[in-house]
């Protein structure tokens, strides 16, 4: 295999990639994600340019994310 030519993984490298998420995950990333990489299809099966994959991963981990704030003393009394 030449340098130029890209790498593709299957979905299940993909998936254990990240823990062995479920299909699911991946499905979800995929409707609700519009920066997760899209797979190519080579007949019926689903392969990521391993490439896409890690800007993805380096996007994903630059972005910050919101903390997540505990219930304040009057919503915890409304229960």
């Amino acid at each position: 295999m030449s340098k130029d030519e890209p790498v593709y993984i299957t979905t299940r490298q993909l998936r254990h990639r990240y823990g062995g998420v479920s299909q699911m995950w991946i499905e979800r990333r995929l409707a609700d994600d519009p920066e997760f990489p899209k797979p190519i299809y080579f007949g019926a099966r689903r392969f990521w340019p391993l490439a896409a994959v890690e800007v993805w991963e380096r996007t994903t981990a630059a972005k910050p994310r919101p903390l997540e704030s505990a219930p304040s003393a009057s919503e915890a009394c409304d229960e």
